[in-house]
């Protein structure tokens, strides 16, 4: 059947249209996915330290639908609003509605969460990402049937979006997919107010577009500001004054659309500036390295990936687009604008760094050229069937296209990456066919098959090919089939454990497996979540914890004293992992099974515990950071304007262990004037003596690292070493990992990073907790996994005694919050103490709690740092905390009076059309 023929009807042509590209778009996911499909494979990223996929993504998902049946049950058959927005077993304890919002709340999409049992919450999940892309194609389709494009030019522009470098690598992240729904829609919605007509549609796509993610919103606003300023340039028959009130109403119709999302945009807003994530400052080059531009200019054909998040991919038909434009003189302005302006923000790392909201460097943004460059295609597709009758034109596009594809010959030949070459390999064969079919006059007739089939094989094999295991390979970087619910839902750790939120449990050693209680009802200490209160990772920092990522917390290192404080009840190893468990830990034979051990602390501290006495914040910034956990177990950390019950802290001094140090890979490793210059995987082993009662810590006063450069280029002389051991780099190292592995069993790492780094913390001291080692001869080994010269600056092992500990403790969960209870979003208990004291409660503190004490409200206050607590007198007392989302209530009365007042700005538009619309134009 032919396609777009005359004697076909508008109707019968748009209907055909979207056919077509409905049986297009199967046909190229399944080829696209194959390898997916092969390996028995899921859509769930998860690979070396990346986890977000089970740890965030299908997580968040799957806990979102057990969240909404929850809901629909209360509200259906216990006819109650009674909304639930806090969970204890979401981080340390948080919030729902702004902490889920990134990954579910608000996204439509995710509501198919809710329809499923949590067994197929994994197919559902699935089943979401090709439902998204092909959405996405629908959208770009109707934004072009606006503008009257040609039909057999939007075909094909929208195998180009769909199946862009973006869209088909987001597939790791698969809500950043929903932007490339709402791009064309927000567009649409500027072309409609322009056009004079209704507004209703943009402010819908707006409020939407916030709902579903806060994160892309910002980046739609900007590039939607653009879109309106080209359009604007290039409509015609406006009037100056028909230009502002244009731009008034997409003003103002644009915040009431925010208006709308009010009522979950408010929590995320108050939860991202709490956190630590907020104030990160980041490394941002005034310019790229040459290896960035040399894959940037293979990246917009190829599925060659650019670093930085360039992901253009846009397949060979883009190139020729693009030259077109470039030679059709003044014809298509607003497009060489579009151009021009894509290029400049691509060549720069400030713009990658501006449109990420001023953070890392990261070019998120390129889904806006996905959209720019199939616009294109579907706009120009007439001018190339016509091509070869303007010969000045077709000549200039075939040089500068025969241009493209020698450059990318060269680097054929120069490459040694079968991945990479293949990539290339495609993308020249496909614009030779290309060219073949717009300047061999003798199938003219057939070109428009012909382009599509070109175009489709095009981007089916860049997806295919970068996914296929023997070439890009990035399918192996997701998880196989069916782990969802054997690690998240029924995961052996996690029955071993009493399913309730009064104790928490942590892990003996280091283990990706973050927000693993989040379906379970239990709470634990690893958390990693997009957005996570800064308080947290503050009072660790303050600990000595050597975390550099603010928004994922390990764990607690064997710490007793910390784990404590935290109410950390559990510890769970493997078999056998450990040799001396920390302090006030017995393994219990009962929950312990054949993979497992696990370690129960007699000592544990439960939700609400009393102190005594507090100690101030400026004292407490002046104790050695080695040993403030051992003074919390003593008093509590206040702010100095809180303290009021009597002050008191004993500064226990460490002890220094007398260390030997030594080289354990002399051929690999050498010391030269202070610093380790390694050429190889190297270790170093610093040997002590542990005395009896022990708690050691491994401290280094200045870490560094650096690759090997153009400026080291006399080390091998001077060290008398082989020159071919060193590798030379043009490119600056961004991170390291320095593991250290003591002889009790424990595996602790430092994660480095470099001032090159996008993420980068200044940080020089590090304090790594070791945990308890037997008496006598001991050892910590350190490896350096990267060549490079390390700064390893006072390497020293440290001893923090139990002193008093056991008292201490014992004193702590002497006057406890008994009878606790948790419902909803209400912790009650009841407690009697024996004098005035400070009650602490292991909930972090926000100021959506509320507490109450025998009914009475009272003040709460922010205790050991990220917790809250209140004062009791002595006595009997019954408590009470209330929690309600912060911005919550605000955010639903700025909702509800944003659809009123669109409802009356509707009204008076439809009344006063046609008398405003004359004026503004004559």
């Amino acid at each position: 059947m032919k396609l777009f023929t005359p004697a076909i009807s508008e109707k019968g042509k748009r209907k055909q249209l979207f056919a077509a590209y409905t049986f297009l778009f199967i046909v190229i996911a399944l080829v696209v996915y194959m390898a997916f499909y092969l390996g028995g494979r899921s859509f769930i990223w998860s690979t070396g330290v990346n986890t977000d996929g089970i740890d965030q993504h299908v997580n968040a998902f799957t806990y979102y639908g057990r969240y909404l049946r929850h809901l629909f049950y209360t509200i259906f058959v216990d006819h109650s609003l009674n909304l639930k927005t806090f969970d204890l077993s979401i981080g340390y304890g948080q919030d729902i509605i702004s902490t889920i919002h990134y990954y579910a709340v608000g996204d439509i999409f995710a509501l198919v969460s809710g329809l499923v049992p949590t067994r197929y919450a994994e197919i559902a999940f699935n089943a979401l990402v090709p439902v998204r892309l092909y959405c996405a194609g629908i959208a770009f389709i109707v934004y072009n049937l606006y503008h009257n494009r040609s039909k057999k030019g939007i075909l094909l522009g929208t195998m180009v979006y769909c199946f862009s470098g973006f869209s088909i690598y987001c597939i790791k992240h698969p809500y950043f997919l929903n932007t490339l729904v709402y791009f064309p829609l927000y567009c649409l919605g500027v072309d409609r107010i322009l056009d004079r007509k209704s507004p209703w549609f943009f402010c819908v796509v707006v409020a939407l577009s916030l709902l579903s993610n806060f994160y892309f919103f910002y980046m739609l606003v900007i590039f939607t500001i653009l879109y309106a300023i080209v359009s604007i340039l290039g409509h015609e028959n406006l009037t100056v004054k028909y230009v502002f009130y244009s731009v008034a109403k997409c003003v103002w119709y644009a915040l009431i659309g925010v208006g709308i999302s009010c009522i979950i945009f408010l929590p995320v807003v108050y939860l991202f500036f709490s956190s630590a994530r907020a104030a990160e400052k980041s490394f941002v080059p005034l310019v790229y390295t040459w290896n960035y531009y040399r894959d940037l200019f293979l990246s917009f054909g190829s599925s060659y990936l650019a670093p930085d998040w360039v992901r253009l991919s846009l397949s060979a038909i883009a190139i020729i687009v693009i030259n077109v434009i470039a030679v059709s003189g003044k014809k298509y302005i607003r497009e060489k604008v579009t151009l021009i302006l894509m290029l400049l923000f691509l060549l720069f790392p400030f713009f990658g760094s501006f449109f990420n909201g001023l953070s890392y460097v990261a070019n998120r943004w390129t889904f806006v050229c996905a959209l720019a460059i199939g616009t294109m295609l579907a706009k120009i597709y007439p001018d190339l069937e016509n091509l070869l009758e303007d010969k000045k034109r077709a000549i200039g596009v075939f040089i500068l296209s025969s241009c493209y594809v020698l450059f990318s010959f060269m680097f054929v030949f120069f490459t040694k990456d079968a991945s990479k070459l293949w990539a290339i390999i495609i993308t020249i064969v496909c614009m030779c066919s290309l060219l073949i079919v717009l300047y061999v006059k003798s199938i003219k007739k057939n070109m428009f098959p012909l382009m599509t089939l070109i175009v489709a094989v095009n981007v089916a094999l860049n997806g295919a090919f970068f996914y296929n295991k023997n070439f890009g390979g990035y399918s192996k970087e997701y998880l196989k089939y069916g782990h969802v619910e054997k690690d998240l839902i029924l995961n052996e750790n996690f029955k071993l454990l009493p399913h309730n939120q009064n104790y928490r449990f942590d892990y003996v050693n280091f283990t990706k497996k973050y927000n693993r209680t989040m379906n379970t009802n239990q709470s634990s200490i690893m958390t990693y979540l997009s957005l996570l209160p800064g308080d947290s990772y503050l009072f660790l920092d303050s600990l000595g914890y050597t975390n550099n990522v603010t928004h994922r917390i390990n764990f607690l290192e064997g710490r007793s004293a910390v784990a404590n404080l935290f109410g950390v009840k559990y510890l769970i190893g493997k078999k056998n992992s450990v040799t001396i468990p920390p302090y006030g830990y017995e393994r219990s034979d009962k929950l312990s099974s054949s993979q497992y051990d696990v370690y129960v602390n007699k000592y544990a501290l439960p939700l609400g515990f009393t102190y005594s006495s507090v100690i101030k914040k400026s004292d407490y910034e002046k104790i050695n950071v080695l040993t403030r956990s051992q003074a919390l177990l003593q008093s509590a950390l206040v702010d100095d304007k809180d303290a009021k019950i009597k002050s008191e802290h004993i500064d226990l001094p460490e002890q220094e262990l007398p260390v030997r140090i030594e080289i354990l890979t002399p051929d690999t490793l050498t010391y030269y004037e202070g610093t380790y210059i390694s050429t190889g995987k190297s270790k170093i082993k610093l040997i002590f003596d542990a005395p009896e009662d022990n708690d050691i810590y491994f401290t280094v006063e200045d870490f560094s690292m650096k690759s090997f450069t153009k400026e080291d280029e006399g080390l091998p002389k001077v060290l008398g070493i082989e020159d071919k051991k060193i590798s030379y780099r043009k490119e600056r190292i961004k991170s390291s990992t320095l593991r250290l592995h003591g002889s009790n069993k424990a595996k602790r790492y430092i994660s480095y990073r470099t001032k090159y780094n996008s993420r980068y913390i200044k940080r020089k001291f590090y304090t790594v907790g070791m945990s308890s080692f037997k008496t006598g001869k001991q050892s910590i080994t350190l490896t350096l996994d990267k060549k490079g010269i390390y700064k390893l600056d006072q390497m020293k092992v440290y001893n923090v005694p139990h002193v008093h500990t056991k008292e201490r403790l014992e004193a702590l969960g002497k006057e406890t919050l008994q009878n606790i209870s948790i419902d909803n979003n209400i912790i009650k208990g009841d407690i009697t103490v024996s004098d005035k004291k400070l009650l602490n409660m292991t909930v972090p503190y926000s100021s959506g709690w509320t507490i109450y004490v025998d009914g009475k409200k009272v003040p709460s206050y922010k205790t050991n740092g990220m917790f809250i607590g209140t004062y009791l007198e002595k006595g009997h007392h019954n408590i009470e905390l209330r929690y309600t989302t912060p911005g919550f209530k605000l955010g639903a009365v700025i909702s509800i009076v944003s659809v009123v007042l669109l409802g009356i700005s509707l009204f008076i538009r439809r009344k006063f059309r046609h008398h405003i619309t004359t004026k503004l134009l004559s």
